[in-house]
């Protein structure tokens, strides 16, 4: 049995490779651009929707769907060599709302684009959109 022990990946493109060195890995993920997949705001979303306390200080106003590459296999460092693809992309909901903190984690680049679409989807549906794929009301 081999072991995978490393689990830092960066991107070439859209495709993870694996990087050994930890010191290039960290710079790498400093920056943001690296690392985003997608992001869409919804502003000025305070409704009778979003008015739950949320666990920050505050309410926030703005919903975001945010999707990035986390440069780091979230099945954990030590896994058997064979155990299916790593997992290094997230969607996440950001609202203080019915919503908030909702997410996925996916293995690729496209399927972490679709997954971020189906996200905006549920904010669009929560928010009373006539048309989700579309516009607001």
């Amino acid at each position: 049995m081999s072991l995978v022990s490393n689990g830092r990946y960066i991107l070439r493109g859209h495709e993870p490779v694996p990087c050994e060195d930890l010191l290039t890995w960290a710079t790498w993920l400093e920056d943001q651009d690296n690392t985003r997949v997608a992001f869409t705001e919804f502003p000025g979303c305070l409704t009778k929707l979003c008015t739950i306390p949320g666990p920050r200080f505050g309410m926030r106003q703005t919903a975001y769907v945010s999707t990035v590459f986390l440069g780091l296999d979230q099945r954990g460092p030590f896994r058997e060599e064979g155990s299916g693809p790593p997992i290094l992309f997230e969607t996440m909901i950001f609202w203080d709302g019915p919503l908030d903190t909702d997410g996925a984690r996916y293995a690729t680049w496209e399927e972490a684009e679709r997954g971020h679409e189906e996200f905006v989807w549920r904010v669009r549906i929560a928010l009373g959109a006539s048309d989700p794929l579309g516009g607001m009301n």
